[in-house]
């Protein structure tokens, strides 16, 4: 009987011996694998943080080369816009211009007349009178050809009215603007606070 004990306090010893090396397993595992788990649960965090920036810096790397490409073009036609702004008035050269665009449209041009010069912040301007008559394709074409022209020009004035003893014609008088001296330096700087 005294064995059978025994094996029962073997057994018993052993059984103990066991669930507390479990506990401490279990113990050693919480101590360890918590703060693992939470460090992994903040890395995580951290992973969609990352890719969720990375998606951002996408759109905005994609934003940028739209914007860098709308700035080409804008500054692509702003230089073509200043290579026909002369640095002189050349009326001399607008009116040949004008002569040569009115001839082209069929309309018989029958004065121009240059007026004075007069400084802007950043550029000069002249206006020019001119009157013709012509018909309405001659007129939209003339009007149309100075939007084509070299030199840059504003309609500031325009009147149509039908000539009544020719049927099918018009005289157009109209004042354009030409500009020059175009000069976008700093303020205080300009040449034409001197004028």
């Amino acid at each position: 009987m005294n064995g059978n004990r025994l094996l029962k306090h073997d057994l018993l010893l052993h059984g103990l011996g066991l669930m507390v090396t479990l506990g401490l397993v279990a113990l050693a595992i919480g101590f360890v694998g918590s703060p693992l788990d939470r460090q992994q649960e903040q890395l995580q965090a951290q992973i969609v943080n990352m890719e969720s920036l990375l998606e951002e810096q996408a759109g905005v790397e994609q934003t940028n080369r739209k914007l860098q490409a709308d700035i080409d073009r804008r500054s692509a036609q702003w230089n073509e816009l200043l290579n026909r702004i002369p640095p002189e008035s050349q009326v001399s050269e607008f009116l040949t211009m004008l002569t040569e665009l009115a001839e082209e449209s069929r309309l018989n041009v029958e004065f121009f007349n240059p007026g004075v010069s007069r400084a802007q912040d950043l550029f000069e301007e002249i206006d020019i009178d001119l009157q013709a008559t012509g018909d309405y394709v001659s007129i939209c074409g003339f009007l149309n050809g100075l939007n084509t022209m070299a030199r840059i020009c504003n309609i500031s004035k325009l009147e149509i009215s039908a000539l009544t003893q020719i049927p099918d014609q018009y005289t157009v008088t109209l004042s354009l603007r030409i500009l020059y001296n175009f000069d976008d330096s700093p303020a205080g700087e300009s040449s034409h606070a001197a004028n």
